[in-house]
């Protein structure tokens, strides 16, 4: 290969490296982002405990109606075991 040639082909690869589409922009920008900005990750970290701590306020609001659902559907079985109870000591007693 000659050497003007082979500069060429250099220069077109060094190139194609350096394009807006190549993944060396998207890496270095990734990389170099929290040199620019240093709060983004506290940002992101403060996002993220935000939901964690909403998704946990979700799940305890789900047990505690589940919960009172339990204690509802128990004092009606309840109840109703009671009516059950009368209605057999009536069917018992004799009529006066």
């Amino acid at each position: 290969m000659a050497p003007t040639r082979l500069r060429a082909c250099w220069l077109c690869s060094a190139a194609s490296l350096f394009s807006s589409g190549s993944l060396i922009w998207g890496q270095t920008g990734q990389l170099a982002q929290p040199l620019f900005k240093p709060g983004l990750t506290a940002e992101a970290g403060a996002a993220e405990a935000g939901f964690d701590a909403a998704t946990a306020n979700y799940h305890e609001m789900v047990l505690q109606s589940l919960r009172q659902m339990a204690n509802v559907l128990r004092a009606l079985d309840h109840d109703a075991q009671a009516q059950q109870t009368r209605i057999g000591l009536r069917r018992c007693r004799p009529h006066a």
